[in-house]
């Protein structure tokens, strides 16, 4: 890649170099090979080594354009894109995600607990060991107040 842009992007490799306050002379004379190499490396996204590489596409931009190309119906995806870091991709099976571990509901299970949430007649008592803050013991539903009862502004007491 040093080479590459040394020969075909030299105008870019100035400019990022008079950025850096130097002067193209300083190019592998007050500039070692090693450190001209690490400014083309690590040149970063809003670099002119960068755009003069990528031909004035960003990944976001690179992204975009798949994006749309794939709404679109003109290109199709067929595997996700490789990540810098990312050696193993995850299964998108939650019971494979060790991020988030819950037991499995059946729906009669959901149907019988939604009931019981719902359930009027329901007497709700703190449970030990349950964050409420206090025990309620209700009678049914609370009654609505109309709203000519309400208290708004300066008159709420």
């Amino acid at each position: 890649m040093v080479g590459a842009v040394i020969t075909r992007h030299w105008p870019a490799l100035v400019r990022d170099v008079l950025a850096l306050g130097y002067r193209p002379t300083d190019l592998f004379t007050k500039l070692s090979f090693s450190e001209v190499a690490c400014i083309i490396i690590a040149s970063p996204p809003n670099s002119a080594v960068r755009h003069s590489v990528d031909k004035g596409w960003s990944r976001e931009a690179h992204l975009l354009a798949n994006m749309a190309e794939g709404e679109a119906g003109i290109a199709k995806i067929k595997e996700p894109y490789q990540r810098p870091g990312v050696t193993e991709r995850q299964s998108d099976d939650p019971t494979q995600n060790p991020f988030f571990t819950a037991d499995a509901l059946t729906w009669e299970e959901f149907d019988r607990r939604e009931k019981e949430r719902y359930d009027p007649n329901r007497k709700h008592v703190k449970r030990p060991g349950s964050s409420h803050s206090r025990a309620l013991q209700s009678s049914g539903p609370r009654p609505v107040p109309k709203v000519n009862e309400l208290k708004f502004g300066r008159n709420r007491k």
